[in-house]
């Protein structure tokens, strides 16, 4: 009776490692990238050529905010790009926008001002300067 048994446990344990003993996998598909077609060579996309460069605020001579943004061009000619200056303070948010042509290689500044108190808006607030 033990015989039967240990043989059908023997069996058993055989077939539970059917499947580790079989040859190694090995690699499939390609060992490369392909080749690039030759009439339309890979290029990199270089991204956005106006950028949001530097940023900061900064109590006016009121004792509102102003707001400094500067705008680069990675281009090679002259780009205009509307710049949108986004202030939520106490729930609110206020919105100005300015439209500006900037140099080829170059860099320009807008200046946004609001009527929010400086100090108030230093411990409570956010600004976020966009492009459109």
């Amino acid at each position: 009776m033990r015989r039967r048994a240990l043989l059908t446990a023997l069996t058993a344990g055989v077939a539970g490692l059917g499947g580790c003993l079989g040859p190694a996998q090995t690699a499939s598909g390609p060992r490369r990238a392909p080749d690039a077609p030759a009439s339309a060579p890979r290029e990199s996309d270089p991204g956005p050529v106006l950028v949001i460069s530097d940023f900061r605020t900064e109590a006016d001579d009121g004792g509102g905010v102003r707001a400094v943004v500067v705008v680069s061009n990675r281009a090679e000619s002259a780009r205009t790009t509307t710049v949108t200056g986004t202030l939520r303070f106490d729930g609110e948010e206020y919105v100005r926008t300015a439209e500006r042509t900037v140099p080829a290689g170059g860099t320009s500044q807008v200046v946004f001002t609001y009527d929010v108190p400086y100090e108030a808006f230093q411990r409570n607030g956010a600004f976020v300067p966009s492009l459109d």
